[in-house]
């Protein structure tokens, strides 16, 4: 019997996608087609059903099976963050990213800390990718110093430089040097590396700023893009194939929600520069080379262990859309600097994700999916018209520099918070099921001044003489504005060579170019306001020894009486106050539900702090006179904020009268009703 001698589907008819809407109506389930369709974080919608006649991307441009693990480094501390690398080079890493400069990410000042930094890294076997801040030139020319010092040639190396200006120009809002001397550099360097280094990137286009300032997959894409023309055309200006520019250019993504959403951007932003290289003429467009990473603005302070899932899931994402390299945040990272078991579990869920899942042996693991290839379309589409658009104001230089792009960025953050306030885009741990009693997760802080005081390892033998005789060749480059990108870079590797630092390497490219400056992006983290909610609550906790207290009232269960509130018959509401304890918990509440009179009247001296606020569950079906004495009752008892669960519609004004003063239901911006909750029973100044 052969494969083609068994093909059960061929004798039953192939079902459309109205068969499958009309079954439903049938079934009396109709309602359910478009309840069950759902608008993800981005913006886009993800559907119940899709058919297979549905327009496809073709989602692999490129596309290889497997990717390598490409852990990040930016710990201030050069030895520590030298033991870090060490450590995971040894479980299994087979590549590096490396966030480096004098102010931002592992702290170096001179060649010699550079290559304290690399100690344990054989550049001639590891991938090193460079991630500098903006006046780069300097730190890539003492790289290639400490490499020469090793004996290695540049051909031998393997890796990326990570020369993004526009990308720091975002992420900073300062361009020491001005737009058109960071993009100078970059020609620069092109020439060098097409001549000298041709295992080595020289390009960087990372959208981590735009993506932590809170922007959609779309506009992230258009970003990238927009951000890559710009370096294609200043490397084509000076001289380099465009093809061999385009190959030269690293995209690094962050990958953050969920997971259909984020494939799909990865594998839309494949097929997107595809398209691109062929609008240039290129034949043979070059597969991107693609580094994902998992989101920061995800990670959360409170309920920290769910960060590892979180990291998982995005991993998985990054997986799906076929990306080359891939980093998992430690789930302490938001916390402050990692310790090693937080590296290691990141680590191993790569390692999972290959060894047990399997992921590696296919190169596009989404490909067929009917929902994911639409979904990849429909971001592909949508993000070329933010692109086009982009083009359109005059390219990424004058969108940043014209508030643009932070517009845009706004709009969609809005879209967000408005997801997150009524708990629509829940954060586990936070929003939703927080712990009240969780054992806090504490990471010391780095004192920069310590770390200062360890900078400038010393290089190389060189006398200040020749530091000095170095500066002045590489003043005297610059000087020269016929002089070719490669002697000026190979000006800026001999002065490294003779230890000259960074600053004044630095200094001495900048010359008399004036800097750029605009507003830098914000970074918007999607738990910052509920963690908010629980600081104002550990403060709370720290002034009077507790917690802030509610309590909830089934008035199912109690009744007015001459003394007070008595119990009755056992509630109806169990379900609806369950709810609101999670709820009040997600800002920080002790919530109880008071089935005894007694937890009502509890004098000031014996809780220390009185319950200030009451949550009530049946305030809808009482009527005015009853739920007018229970609104007073409590008031006597020092209730500052009583409340109603329910959505009270054309009920809302009566019960105002009544004295109630907020309502929680669900679809209501509640953030914002927890916000004002604080404020009025003095939780929040």
């Amino acid at each position: 019997m052969t494969d083609d001698s068994l093909r059960i589907a061929d004798d039953f008819p192939r079902p459309s996608l109205q068969d499958w809407n009309t079954t439903v109506e049938k079934s009396g389930a109709g309602y359910l087609l478009e309840r069950m369709d759902r608008e993800l974080p981005g913006g886009a919608s993800l559907e119940l059903l899709y058919e297979g006649d549905a327009k496809k991307n073709a989602a692999a441009f490129g596309a290889t099976a497997g990717w390598r693990v490409c852990p990040e480094f930016s710990d201030p501390r050069m030895e520590i963050c030298a033991q870090q690398i060490r450590a995971d080079l040894e479980h299994g890493a087979q590549s590096i990213w490396l966030h480096l400069g004098v102010d931002r990410g592992t702290r170096v000042l001179t060649p010699g800390d550079v290559e304290t930094v690399l100690e344990h890294v054989a550049l001639d076997n590891i991938e090193v990718h460079l991630a500098p801040e903006s006046e780069a030139l300097p730190l890539v020319g003492a790289f290639l110093a400490v490499a020469e010092q090793r004996g290695h040639d540049p051909s031998e190396l393997r890796g990326g430089l990570g020369i993004d200006p526009l990308g720091c120009f975002a992420r900073t809002g300062t361009l020491p040097a001005g737009v058109s001397a960071a993009l100078s550099d970059l020609g620069d360097l092109s020439e060098f590396v097409q001549a000298h280094a041709p295992g080595l990137r020289t390009a960087l286009v990372d959208t981590e700023p735009y993506h932590d300032a809170g922007a959609s997959p779309e506009l992230e894409l258009a970003c990238a893009f927009a951000t890559a023309l710009a370096y294609l055309r200043t490397m084509e200006s000076r001289g380099c194939d465009v093809a061999d520019a385009a190959s030269s250019i690293t995209f690094a993504f962050s990958v953050s929600g969920h997971v259909f959403e984020q494939a799909a951007k990865l594998r839309a932003a494949r097929s997107l520069w595809w398209k691109i290289q062929r609008a240039a003429q290129i034949e043979q467009p070059a597969p991107m080379f693609m580094y994902a990473r998992t989101s920061r603005r995800s990670l959360t302070t409170r309920g920290a262990w769910n960060n590892i899932l979180r990291g998982t899931g995005e991993a998985l994402s990054a997986v799906i859309g076929t990306a080359n390299r891939i980093a998992i945040a430690p789930f302490d990272a938001a916390v402050g600097p990692s310790d090693d078991f937080a590296r290691r579990l990141a680590h191993n869920a790569q390692r999972i994700l290959q060894t047990e899942g399997q992921l590696h042996r296919v190169a596009d693991p989404g490909a067929g999916s009917w929902a994911l290839e639409t979904l990849t379309t429909n971001t592909a589409r949508s993000g070329w018209e933010h692109f086009r658009r982009i083009e359109r104001l005059g390219g990424m230089v004058r969108a940043l520099t014209e508030g643009h792009i932070a517009r845009d960025i706004e709009r969609a953050v809005q879209r967000e918070r408005t997801l997150i306030a009524t708990r629509k885009l829940g954060i586990v741990g936070v929003s939703e099921f927080p712990q009240l009693d969780e054992e806090p997760i504490v990471r010391e802080p780095v004192d920069l001044r310590e770390v200062e005081g360890e900078l400038g390892n010393p290089f190389g033998t060189s006398t200040h003489d020749d530091r000095l005789e170095a500066l002045s060749a590489l003043l005297t480059r610059y000087a020269d504005p016929d002089e070719s990108g490669i002697r000026r870079v190979e000006a800026q590797v001999a002065a490294a060579r003779h230890s000259v630092d960074l600053v004044n390497l630095a200094a001495a490219r900048r010359g008399g170019c004036p800097s750029a400056h605009i507003l830098p992006m914000r970074q918007a983290p999607r738990a910052a306001s509920w963690e908010a909610l629980r600081a104002a609550s550990d403060q709370f906790r720290q002034n009077h020894d507790a917690l802030p207290q509610a309590f909830l009232v089934d008035l199912s269960t109690v009744e007015p009486s001459a003394k007070g509130l008595s119990s009755s018959t056992p509630g109806r509401n169990q379900r609806e106050l369950e709810w609101a304890q999670r709820l009040l918990g997600s800002a920080g509440f002790y919530a109880t539900l008071a089935t005894d009179p007694r937890d009502l009247t509890a004098s000031d001296e014996e809780t220390n702090f009185g319950p200030g606020l009451v949550l009530l569950s049946g305030a809808l079906e009482l009527n005015d006179e009853r739920l007018v004495d229970v609104c007073a009752r409590l008031r006597a008892q020092g209730v500052r904020a009583i409340g109603s669960i329910g959505k009270p519609a054309e009920d809302e004004a009566r019960l105002r009268r009544c004295g109630v003063t907020f309502f929680l239901h669900a679809g209501l911006p509640v953030l914002n009703v927890l916000e004002t909750v604080q404020q009025r029973v003095k939780v929040r100044r």
